[in-house]
């Protein structure tokens, strides 16, 4: 039986690379690797949350997860937001049982939809208002067999100086000349709005989490053999 493996994530700079260039008809997204060496398709359920008031919430990091991950090479995803079938499944008294999400639920419902994989999320808070925070635990298992799994712990958090600088990057698709947000200093306009933006906010929390998951299942990959 293969460990789960769990990477805590709270800063930026080491962690992710972003895509420049951004234009008023393109999103701006995160660099992935390729995904040709995981095989079959991906099922995305949407992250489980103990509070009904985060379905919004929820059903948006969701839709972007899916987004995300469906512009990775070699990707196959299913996503699991817009199934109704699904909807009274991945509540939070079906899927999780002490804090912890049951694998072998989620993984029964991916071979239901006739899926290899599935990627899973616990919501663990969220603070909507600025400075917003945001921390999301993804677990991706073999729903053949779903005690191989990876498991990431994402925080973001926009107090954070270096945080704040990828999100910048991620919005605008430069990188800071210096840091935001500090006494007398101007804001651009396309970030002010961003940093009070729950939409972009959200966007920007499932791509960071999504590559910190996709980094850590490639760490594992390259030793053994796990989907």
């Amino acid at each position: 039986m293969k460990a789960v493996r769990i990477i805590l994530r709270t800063t930026a700079f080491a962690l992710i690379s972003l895509v420049a260039g951004c234009t008023t008809t393109k999103q701006p997204q995160m660099s992935y690797d390729d995904l040709s060496g995981f095989s079959g398709t991906i099922l995305v359920v949407p992250p489980i949350a103990v509070n009904d008031r985060y379905s919004e919430l929820r059903d948006d990091l969701g839709n972007h997860l899916h987004t995300e991950l469906s512009r990775v090479p070699g990707s196959n995803v299913v996503n699991g937001t817009v199934i109704p079938a699904l909807e009274p499944l991945r509540r939070w008294d079906n899927l999780v049982k002490n804090g912890e999400v049951q694998v072998s639920e989620v993984a029964t419902i991916a071979r239901t939809l006739a899926c290899r994989t599935v990627i899973v999320g616990l919501l663990h808070e969220s603070t909507s208002y600025p400075p917003q925070r945001l921390t999301l635990e993804l677990i991706w298992l073999d729903a053949m067999n779903p005690v191989h799994t990876v498991a990431t712990v994402s925080v973001i958090d926009l107090k954070n100086e270096s945080m704040r600088d990828a999100y910048q990057t991620f919005v605008t698709g430069s990188k800071p000349k210096s840091r935001l947000m500090r006494r007398n200093q101007a804001v651009p306009s396309a970030m002010h709005t961003a940093l009070i933006s729950p939409r972009e906010f959200r966007r920007f929390a499932a791509a960071f989490s999504l590559q910190d998951l996709l980094t850590a299942a490639t760490d594992i990959e390259k030793d053994s053999k796990i989907f």
